[in-house]
Order: structure tokens, then sequence, then C-alpha cells
């Protein structure tokens, strides 16, 4: 459990407190609890400066092995009622400056934040013009199945994972029935393609077969509004065999693809977007970089070894293209101040990057 009781989601700039961050860096906090700190720290300029200073110093400092945490205790303004959140911050950052995390438990965590946030769906299209947004959800191409295309995109399934569930929330959100059908086929058959998810594959078709039915389709959308949330956790937690860095990727272009769509300038407006969209286009840059430093046949081996070496060269094609797309949404996305031939550009290239996992084998 959280040191504190403190839900950063229940209010409306709500910050988590100091004991909270401590557990973080420390590794101390559950999964949700985890995923909603990282969340909050990648929207959150002044949380994300304090937890940054503190990495830092982790980073930098002396070795391993020892774990000093933050050197305070809760304690009761003395005029709640007037404490100011400059003397708050101020406090945070002299604790931050004092701390000295150091244990290799920590520093797991810090290579985690690193590495890309999750990104939930309800924070994702919170600014979206819900009826216009949901008129506007990804055509995909109806599933025929893993194995029918030649190829492989190993991040294909949770990446569209990603994407159909940003559709199901706005559909769900929009009180609209009838996209239900297919968007709870196409996850039921994306996770069956990853493999190792019967009971949730089970699930999802069930749904399905619910949602046919006309008679209990009304009490189904009320039951999967109040559901979705635990739904979409349940997918992300730890149990999942989905990717994490794929299907936050995937709910990421799926929703600023529609606020291109609906020119909502709410989406590009945020910092931890466009943090997203940089620190993704870093790390493909590096594995491309890794790619490009060996061949096919540049190095001796089994003819297993060899056929694995020329499969991920084959992946590398598919990762490059939309890496190249990646870069362009960038260079349109240069300011908050999107023009209307920006929006219609940006909608194009998010499109091309969902058709270059849609259109890719399991």
């Amino acid at each position: 459990m959280m040191v504190s009781s403190t839900d950063t989601r229940l209010t409306k700039n709500g910050c988590p407190p100091l004991e909270d961050l401590a557990a973080f860096l420390d590794g101390r906090l559950s999964g949700e609890e985890r995923a909603r700190m990282t969340a909050h720290l990648a929207d959150c300029e002044r949380c994300y400066e304090v937890f940054a200073g503190a990495t830092r110093f982790q980073e930098d400092s002396a070795p391993r092995g020892r774990v000093f945490l933050f050197p305070f205790r809760k304690r009761k303004p003395a005029d709640p009622g007037k404490t100011a959140d400059r003397d708050r911050w101020k406090t945070a950052a002299l604790a931050a400056s004092a701390l000295l995390v150091v244990g290799l438990g920590s520093f797991i965590v810090y290579q985690a934040f690193l590495a890309q946030p999750e990104m939930v769906v309800a924070d994702l299209i919170e600014p979206l013009q819900g009826q216009e947004a949901a008129r506007n959800l990804y055509q995909y191409d109806v599933h025929r199945g893993p194995g029918d295309e030649e190829g492989s995109f190993s991040d294909r399934p949770s990446f569209m994972v990603g994407v159909f569930l940003v559709d199901l929330r706005l559909s769900l959100k929009a009180g609209d029935v009838e996209p239900l059908d297919g968007l709870l086929h196409e996850i039921a058959s994306e996770l069956e393609a990853v493999g190792y998810m019967d009971e949730e594959v089970a699930h999802y078709r069930a749904l399905r077969d619910q949602i046919r039915d006309k008679s209990r389709s009304a009490a189904l959308l009320r039951q999967l509004q109040a559901e979705a949330l635990e739904m979409e956790a349940k997918l992300s937690g730890d149990e999942s065999m989905l990717r994490p860095e794929a299907l936050a990727f995937g709910k990421w272009t799926e929703a600023a693809r529609l606020a291109a769509v609906t020119r909502t300038p709410d989406f590009f407006e945020k910092r931890a977007n466009r943090r997203f969209l940089d620190r993704e286009i870093e790390e493909k840059e590096k594995a491309k970089k890794e790619r490009d430093a060996s061949t096919p046949h540049d190095q001796g081996g089994s003819l297993g070894s060899e056929l694995e070496l020329d499969l991920e060269w084959e992946m590398g094609w598919d990762e490059d293209e939309v890496l190249n797309l990646l870069h362009k949404v960038r260079g349109l996305w240069k300011d908050e101040n999107l023009t209307e031939e920006d929006y219609t550009a940006l909608a194009e290239t998010l499109e091309q990057i969902i058709d270059r996992y849609d259109r890719s084998s399991a």
C-alpha cells in the first residue's frame, strides 16, 4: 500500500505527499499505485522536477548497497489553511536534495521510470470531444487471425489493443453500442495472438456475445462503463502478457490521431503527451542504431541464429518506417499553435502509423 491514502486522480491538481514519492523510489508501491504515480509524474512538472533531482543524485552518487530514505516524517502543519504551494514545494525540493538512494531495488525503479510510461486511456481522452471523437474511430482491417500474412511485427498485438482500448472507452463514453461488437472481437483476437491470455480472451468474447443480445445491450453498456478502468488496468498489469511499451504507444497514437481529427488543441498542449513522443522517438532511434551496428550475416553461428537475425532485420524495416513517421509527427507538432493544415497532416501521419501495425502480421 502507499504510505498515505492520497489518490492523485481524485483532485484536479492533487499531488502526492513526499512519503508516497519516497515509497515509489524505494519500490514499495503496488502495480496500480506505481502506474498512477508514474502517470502523475509524467504530467506534473513540479513533482517531476523533485523526482528527477532525486534520481539524478542517486545515479551520480556513492556505490550501491544501502538505502537512505527521505529524512522526514508526517507533520501536522501549524496552520493548514494558510499553507502555500510555494512553501510546500520548497520543502519538497529541500527533502529531495537531502535524499540519497543507492540500493539496487531503487536503481531498478529509476531505470523503470526512464522507460516509456503507461498512458491511461481516461487521461488521454479527457480533452477529446466525446461524440465527435466517437464518430471517427480507427477503421481497422477485419482480423483474420494470427499468422495469415508473411512477416512479423511482434509489437502489433499490444499496440493494437492500445488503439482499441481508446476506441472502446470513447464508444462507452458516448453511449454508442454499435462499435462494441467489432472492438470486443478485435481485442479478443489480438490477445489470442499474444498467447497465454486465455482468461482474458474468453472474457472479451463473452462480452461480445452478450452485446449482440439486443435485450441485454443497454444493461451491458452500463456494466462496461462502470468496469472500463478495471478492464484496462488488468491488461496493463504485471500479470498481463502484453508489452507495456507497445500498449502505451497504441493508446497514445490513437488518442493523438483523434485529437488531430477533431482539432482538439488540449491534447497537443499537454507536456506529458509531447514528452511521450520524444521518448518514443529516442527509444526507436536507439533500437535502430543497435540494428544498424550488425547485419543478418555478419557474425558466425548456427542456422537457427542466422534465421533469428534475418527475422530481426525484417522487423527492423517496420520499425524504421514507424520511426520516420514519428519524426514527421514531431516536425508537424512544432509548437502548440497548430493550423488546419497541421491538424490534417498529423491525422494522416498518425493513421499511417496505426495502419503499419494493423496491416502487419501478429
